[in-house]
């Protein structure tokens, strides 16, 4: 073949899968020319080849003639014109369909085993089928023991009503993909939907990427079990269902949380921004709501954990639309504890809530952060439950701040309230440095007066904050934090004349909260 540069072409409108692929020849099927790819490579005729797929629908069905499947060396570029001359994602859709509904686990698209970063898939959108088998799994890429590169994709998972799961994007066994600026749907089941699932053995690095998590069941928008996973700069919401979960990381699991925006759901029972229960995760830079929940609600939920690293986030608990007394936390932690550095934490919108809880004997230190709540009755800075016996490790060098001027700083239930500085900092003794000073925001509940709506809200502080706040907290260098940035990338204190920041020359420590301002 004179002509074969590496590149085979797939055209619905105008392929015949008897053709040799070439630009005027296309072939008819996606599957068609990856297997055709596949018998270059494996022929030691090319290393890779590239297959250009031409706007238009393409159907398969998992159920009946299979998947597409895909392998190691080929990659699949969608969004071409029908002649080839011209490549545009939005103008030129290339759509997989998964006509399936039967089976145990379909996936329009699917990944085996050896599956490298030389197989690329950019430019479709990617629809799994609608199941109507009892636990039945709808996926719209499924991947066992691969290390692909998903890119530039819409990907929705099915439906599956009856008892079912359904996920966007499934990874299992093994494997280090890189998934990054796609669309991702976890789809609409009475189960469990997802629109990212990494579990047993994955090292995946999930990037620019905008996620739900879907709807109809307990929803997730990435859940990543047993597993290693590196998640920035998203757009992560949970959807909607009973239990819902911007990010949940569970098992033996190693996290980097970063630059996200995170949106807990909106759920009937319990609704939380990120759900720890594993080991080492580092959440930093990202901005949490936990969303809104008739039951429970947290921005950051720690539960039975090892020490997380939680630093230079805004976290709001949430907005409570039942009609009982559960609280929603900014931060709640159930077990060990963590490190809980320079944040901006805000209690939800509900008669009791906390910007920070402590229960389970847990033990966190809580250093150079901005706590405040709203003025109702119930609103505290930190709360600790019974069994947790006034057990906080250090409170230091904090904003303890309430809107109406009349908060109680620490709660510790059935036994004391402690709503003066030099109460608080008496009662323990590795509290000191904290401040009542009113820390002044940009704009505390954005152009639209709400603060709920993360999205506009800007809490970082202005020049006029009192100098208590903009230069009052610990210096994390000094203290050996391992880290010296904030939540926008500037440098903190002790800098002069900074590129990328303010000049610190005069401060005496950093910012408290998630932003520097000396």
């Amino acid at each position: 073949m004179t002509d074969f540069e590496n590149i085979l072409y797939v055209s619905i409108e105008t392929g015949d899968d008897a053709n040799r692929g070439v630009l005027t020849e296309p072939l008819k099927t996606i599957q068609a020319g990856i297997d055709l790819a596949a018998g270059y490579i494996a022929d030691g005729l090319a290393e890779s080849v590239d297959v250009h797929v031409a706007e238009g629908l393409y159907e398969v069905n998992s159920s009946e003639d299979g998947s597409i499947s895909m392998t190691d060396g080929v990659s699949l570029y969608g969004g071409y014109k029908s002649d080839f001359s011209e490549r545009s994602i939005s103008e030129h859709e290339t759509e997989i369909v998964d006509l399936g509904t039967t089976g145990e686990i379909v996936s329009a698209v699917c990944y085996s085993e050896g599956v490298t970063a030389l197989s690329v898939l950019d430019g479709f959108t990617i629809r799994g089928g609608n199941i109507d088998t009892n636990n039945g799994w709808s996926i719209g890429i499924g991947m066992e023991g691969a290390s692909p590169v998903i890119i530039n994709n819409k990907i929705y998972a099915g439906s599956s009503p009856v008892t079912g799961i359904s996920i966007g994007v499934n990874i299992y066994n093994g494997g280090s993909p890189v998934i990054e600026n796609n669309y991702i749907n976890g789809g609409t089941s009475s189960g469990g939907n997802t629109g990212i699932l990494a579990f047993t053995n994955v090292s995946g690095i999930i990037r620019q990427n905008d996620i739900f998590g879907g709807s109809g069941g307990n929803a997730t928008g990435v859940l990543i079990m047993n597993s290693t996973a590196q998640i920035t700069d998203n757009s992560i919401i949970a959807g909607s269902g009973v239990l819902t979960n911007g990010v949940k990381v569970s098992g033996t699991s190693f996290a980097t949380i970063e630059a996200n925006y995170i949106y807990g759901g909106d759920a009937t029972e319990w609704a939380r921004g990120v759900y720890l229960s594993s080991d080492s995760v580092t959440i930093t830079g990202n901005t949490i709501s936990g969303g809104t929940s008739s039951g429970y609600l947290d921005g950051i939920y720690c539960h039975d954990h090892s020490w997380t690293t939680i630093r230079n986030n805004f976290v709001f608990a949430g907005e409570y639309t039942g009609s009982s007394d559960d609280d929603p936390h900014a931060v709640y932690f159930n077990g060990p504890g963590g490190w809980l550095y320079n944040n901006t934490l805000v209690e939800g919108l509900s008669l009791y809530s906390d910007a920070v809880c402590l229960n389970g004997g847990s033990q966190p230190k809580i250093e150079n952060n901005i706590l405040f709540s709203f003025g109702t009755v119930g609103g505290y800075c930190i709360i600790e439950y019974p069994d947790n016996e006034e057990n906080a490790n250090s409170i230091k060098n904090n904003v303890l701040w309430d809107r109406a001027g009349s908060t109680v700083f620490y709660h510790s239930w059935d036994e004391n309230n402690y709503d003066d500085l030099t109460s608080l900092e008496l009662a323990f003794s590795d509290a000191s440095g904290n401040t009542d000073e009113v820390p002044l925001f940009v704009d505390i509940d954005g152009p639209d007066d709400d603060i709920t709506t993360m999205e506009d809200n800007d809490w970082r502080l202005t020049a006029a904050t009192p100098v208590e706040v903009k230069q009052g907290g610990l210096d994390g260098i000094v203290e050996g934090w391992g880290f010296n940035t904030d939540y926008d990338g500037n440098l903190r204190t002790n800098i002069v004349d900074d590129p990328n920041g303010p000049t610190n020359d005069d401060a005496a420590g950093w910012s408290m909260g998630a932003c520097e301002k000396d």
